[in-house]
């Protein structure tokens, strides 16, 4: 039975992984961060998300950027926008 269970599991992942695929999804995309100069510190969430989508909602995007903002999200005091690579 557990054997049962772990193909069970294994084509689930497989189901999911080919679907994925198949829909175009790129499973290895990659998320990155750049700090958003003149941010409030320190870091209040909300704030930090309504920023970065003032500074680059239909604004050109950092360098090496070609996917869509995301989001802003806090680490530490820094407020940072997070972007599709």
């Amino acid at each position: 039975m557990k054997n049962f269970s772990s193909i069970v599991v294994f084509l689930f992942a497989l189901f999911i992984v080919l679907g994925a695929k198949t829909r175009g999804l790129d499973l290895e995309a990659k998320e990155c961060q750049f700090p958003l100069p003149g941010a409030t510190k320190p870091c209040d969430p909300t704030k930090c998300n309504t920023q970065c989508f003032d500074k680059y909602q239909g604004k050109p995007d950092p360098p090496g950027v070609t996917g869509q903002l995301l989001g802003g999200t806090c680490f530490g005091d820094d407020c940072k926008c997070t972007f599709w690579c």
